[in-house]
């Protein structure tokens, strides 16, 4: 049983906040289902960042801690294949430094704003609402909670 529980909806595009060490980890999903959907991010690997693209649990997840819809599947359907091929153009960064995974989402959602996919009022204020947003789910960061959903202020 999942409490507070506001499933993610299928065909509509989240940011979305990992817990670790530091600053969440950014990505963005396109869901599935309030189950899972399609993650695409940047992961550092052996010093080095690289672009990723694979199926991500979002229901049941263990890190998963705060979504943050930025498209609602009323502007119409946006398949995978599509959302991978906008986002594959964004310029990956050398090395591993930390935070470098909310530069490259705020990258990708520009070019995605860019291809019409979404409406993006500022990137740097979608940013600071991640943030903010993020650090209060922390407490969500387990298996048995479902992650906390907004609405973004600043990306439709």
């Amino acid at each position: 049983m999942y409490v507070d529980l506001v499933p993610a909806v299928a065909g509509c595009l989240y940011l979305v906040g990992f817990a670790q060490v530091g600053a969440p980890h950014a990505a963005i999903i396109l869901a599935q289902s309030a189950e899972a959907g399609r993650m695409v991010h940047i992961t550092a690997a052996s010093g080095v960042w690289r672009y990723q693209a694979r199926n991500q649990k979002i229901q049941g997840s263990m890190s998963l801690t705060s979504l943050i819809k930025i498209r609602d599947i009323s502007k119409g359907s946006l398949t995978q294949e599509a959302l991978e091929q906008i986002v594959e153009q964004v310029a990956v960064p050398a090395g591993d430094e930390d935070g470098e995974c909310l530069v490259w989402v705020k990258k990708a959602i520009e070019r995605l704003a860019e291809e019409g996919v979404v409406t993006l009022v500022s990137v740097e204020s979608l940013a600071d609402e991640f943030s903010t947003f993020c650090a209060g789910n922390k407490s969500r960061a387990s298996s048995s909670r479902y992650p906390n959903e907004m609405t973004s202020s600043y990306c439709s």
